[in-house]
């Protein structure tokens, strides 16, 4: 599923069950996904080029409160952007769940010098440039994305983040294959793609 160049956000959640996986959101005006009540499972998506300078979300912004149920794993964000303060990829206000497995790059604010924002964690994902998120097996590698002015966010052959994700991660469910429904491996790739020369 492709939503693209909507003058609002993408997908506004403000309750039930969200469950968004193999889709691709961009030129989103005010965002990609913004979830601000009820559950979510956000697995093997691409966001690129979403949000505005003045906007309260980039890629994904989270507003709602914790719930075992919740997953944010395997996707990818490029040149999402927000007004300062705000975490241009990813922003999560109040929760303290862990996101794994995504690749945060090149996403930008005017004053922000971090790819996230807010109280949830991270591991094993890219944050790069910028700070880098505590947080187990957290890299600031460049992913090599095939193409990132045209926003294909699949992994290059070079890529080193490559074999990266979490070694116990659960490959199960919409995990279980990458964006493009290639399966899904162990070791996996770090993001939504799942290298397939």
């Amino acid at each position: 599923m492709k939503i693209t160049g909507n003058q609002g956000r993408g997908i506004t959640a403000r309750g039930g069950a969200l469950t968004v996986s193999q889709s691709t959101f961009s030129g989103n005006t005010n965002g990609g996904i913004s979830v601000t009540g009820g559950t979510f499972s956000i697995v093997n998506n691409f966001f690129f080029g979403n949000g505005n300078i003045n906007g309260l979300a980039g890629g994904l912004a989270i507003s709602t409160p914790q719930n075992p149920a919740n997953r944010l794993e395997f996707n990818s964000f490029n040149k999402n952007v927000t007004t300062g303060g705000i975490g241009p990829a990813i922003h999560c206000d109040p929760m303290t769940f862990t996101a794994r497995n995504n690749i945060l790059s090149e996403n930008v604010t005017p004053s922000m010098g971090a790819q996230f924002g807010g109280t949830c964690q991270h591991a094993y994902s890219v944050a790069t440039p910028g700070t880098l998120p505590p947080g187990t097996g957290n890299v600031a590698l460049n992913p090599m994305f095939v193409n990132t002015t045209t926003g294909d966010l699949h992994l290059s052959a070079a890529s080193p983040v490559r074999g990266m994700a979490d070694p116990a991660s659960a490959l199960t469910g919409p995990a279980a294959v990458d964006i493009d429904g290639q399966p899904r491996t162990a070791p996996a790739d770090i993001g939504a793609d799942e290298y397939n020369p």
